[in-house]
């Protein structure tokens, strides 16, 4: 456990500032009991249909993505713009496929953790596609990301 941290009042010619301690700052965070009990109980229900729509929703904007920048560098347009303009279209298609490879990877996590469905088989099959296309080894990451 951590020492504690103390209050202290900070002396000035007629003005006290308190400094917040550790025991100030952990009083207002909540619990992850508290974070659960708030949460509605269909929260914690699983639904194979959801997540495979989820799954199938992110991999067809992924798949978007990399068409409409295919697209753009093979067209004429693509030519004729100057070296900023490339690299802010690069900056905006890394950052659009970045975000959905990371809900891929989610995805799997999920799955690992077997979140995704009720169904063991069901989770090692997308988690291991999920992972596969990412180039993360599904089953040794699971491995070791059971243990946190």
């Amino acid at each position: 456990m951590p020492p504690q941290l103390i209050v202290k009042k900070v002396e000035s010619p007629g003005l006290e500032t308190p400094r917040i301690g550790r025991d100030d700052v952990d009083a207002k965070i909540p619990s992850l009991t508290d974070i659960k009990n708030a949460l509605p109980e269909e929260v914690f229900q699983k639904s194979l249909g959801w997540s495979l729509y989820y799954t199938l929703r992110d991999y067809v904007m992924l798949a978007c993505g990399f068409i409409i920048f295919y697209a753009l560098v093979t067209s004429s347009t693509w030519q004729s713009w100057n070296i900023w303009q490339k690299a802010l279209a690069h900056i905006v298609y890394c950052n659009y496929t970045g975000f959905y490879m990371w809900t891929t990877f989610m995805i799997g996590h999920d799955c690992g953790h077997g979140s995704f469905s009720s169904h063991d088989i069901v989770n090692d099959v997308v988690g291991s596609i999920t992972h596969t296309l990412l180039a993360v080894p599904y089953f040794p990451w699971q491995v070791t990301s059971l243990l946190h």
